[in-house]
């Protein structure tokens, strides 16, 4: 792997996109110090549903995905 496809939500503070479309934010910042630590290539940041994001991880369309919380 030289590419950490990263599957994101837009939901302030953890991942959102700035003015200039550049994604950031706490959930971001952590998946980006991770593929460099793992020393991989490239960091591609993919938006996507909610519904979409473990389906997406066990088909390999991303290899990671924002933090997920239970919520009931």
């Amino acid at each position: 792997m030289t590419e950490l496809k990263f599957a994101f939500l837009e939901e302030p503070p953890f991942c959102f996109a700035g003015a200039s479309g550049e994604v950031s934010g706490c959930d971001v910042e952590l998946a980006r110090r991770l593929g460099d630590m793992l020393g991989l290539a490239s960091f591609k940041p993919i938006e996507a549903e909610f519904a979409e994001l473990l389906p997406g991880l066990g088909e390999g369309r991303w290899t990671m995905t924002t933090g997920l919380f239970v919520s009931e």
